[in-house]
C-alpha cells in the first residue's frame, strides 16, 4: 500500500468507465492533478479505456482498476478486499454504477396521461412512460434494487474500516450516491422494497 501525501485525494467511483461516473472522473482528474483514483467497474475492457483516457489529462494522477459487479455479492466481496489493499483511507466514495433495463415505451399509459393530472409529471420526468424489466439474480434479489442499491450498501458496510480516516483536515469522508427513483418516498413500497411489481 502506497502511502499518501498531505493534500492528495483518494477517490473511488463505481461505474466510472462512461457516462455520469467517467464526467465526474474528468472533473476529479482536472481538479485534483495528483488525485489516486479508484474506477471500480464490471467491464474490464471499458475500464481500461476510460482509465487511459483519464491519464491523457493528468500524467500525475495514479488512476487504478478494480472489477466490480454490485449484481454480484461475491464481486461486492471481492472488490472490497482489493480496494482495502490499494488504499489506507477514502476521501471521496462514489456511488454511481446502476442499470435500468428498458423494453420500450408504455403507450397506453402515455395516451392516457396526457389526458390527466399526471401528463405534466411524466413530461418533466418520463416516470412511468417506459417499460423496465427486471429479474433475480443468482444472489436471489431483483437485479435493479441489488444492483442499484444493495450492492453499494454491501461495499460501503465492507469498506467502513477505511471511510472516515481521511488524511483532509476533518478526517471525513464523503460518500455520495446516486440511485434510482425509489429513492423516493411516494417511490418506496415496504412490502415491495425491492420493487418487484414496478
Amino acid at each position: 500500500m502506497k502511502k499518501v501525501g498531505v493534500g492528495e485525494r483518494v477517490a473511488v467511483i463505481t461505474g466510472g468507465n462512461s457516462g455520469i461516473g467517467l464526467t465526474l472522473a474528468q472533473r476529479l482528474v482536472e481538479t485534483y492533478p495528483n488525485i489516486r483514483l479508484c474506477l471500480a467497474c464490471r467491464n474490464q475492457e471499458r475500464a481500461f479505456k476510460a482509465a487511459e483516457s483519464l491519464k491523457q489529462l493528468s500524467s500525475s494522477a495514479d488512476i487504478q482498476i478494480v472489477i466490480l459487479d454490485t449484481s454480484c455479492m461475491e464481486s461486492v466481496y471481492s472488490a472490497a478486499q482489493e480496494i482495502k489493499k490499494m488504499y489506507s483511507h477514502i476521501d471521496l466514495l462514489y456511488l454511481n454504477a446502476g442499470i435500468m433495463v428498458v423494453e420500450g415505451v408504455d403507450w397506453n399509459y402515455v395516451v392516457t396521461s396526457l389526458f390527466s393530472r399526471r401528463v405534466f409529471n411524466m413530461l418533466a420526468t418520463g416516470e412511468g412512460a417506459l417499460k423496465h424489466r427486471d429479474w433475480v439474480t443468482d444472489d436471489g434479489l431483483q437485479a435493479v434494487f441489488q444492483t442499484n442499491l444493495f450492492g453499494h450498501y454491501v461495499l460501503v458496510k465492507e469498506l467502513d474500516s477505511i471511510l472516515g480516516t481521511s488524511s483532509n483536515q476533518d478526517n471525513s469522508s464523503q460518500i455520495i450516491w446516486t440511485s434510482s427513483n425509489a429513492a423516493q418516498e411516494c417511490h418506496f413500497i415496504e412490502d415491495d422494497f425491492q420493487h418487484k411489481t414496478g
